[in-house]
Order: C-alpha cells, then structure tokens, then sequence
C-alpha cells in the first residue's frame, strides 16, 4: 500500500486521540484493516479513544491501480 499525504491523518489523529496514542505505522495498519475490513474510505475512531468523548472519523480515498496480480494500492488522506 502507497499512503499521500498521511502527515495531514497523523495531525488529525493527535489531535482528536487520546494516550495511549498508536504509532504512525499502527495508526496507518489500522486504517488499512478498517478499510479491508468495512469497504469504507473513511476511519473512525470511537468515543473511548477521543479526547471529545464522542466518535471522530476521518474521510479518505483508496484506490488500485493495475490488474493481474500487478495492481498497487493507493491510500490519499
């Protein structure tokens, strides 16, 4: 997976998560198990882990380009 622009979901995520917060990596396997997950381009965090006490979420857009076994998976924040 090819992540753009994933600084702009990392200042998101610090500033609506609350500690113990995940890693940059952990926090991009996590949108990427949502999006496997759910078919959804958009990851939410849920209340528990806000600071606001109320679910956050975080719109993107996913892409594969190519076919056959050669396709390379885009992820745009």
């Amino acid at each position: 997976m090819n992540y753009v622009g994933e600084n702009k979901l990392f200042t998101w995520y610090h500033t609506v998560a609350k500690p113990p917060r995940l890693s940059d990596a952990a926090l991009l396997a996590e949108v990427h198990q949502q999006c496997v997950e759910f078919h959804a381009e958009e990851y939410v965090l849920p209340p528990e882990k806000t600071l606001s006490g109320r679910e956050e979420r975080y719109a993107y857009r996913s892409e594969n380009i190519g076919a056959c076994g050669a396709s390379t998976g885009f992820m745009y924040f």
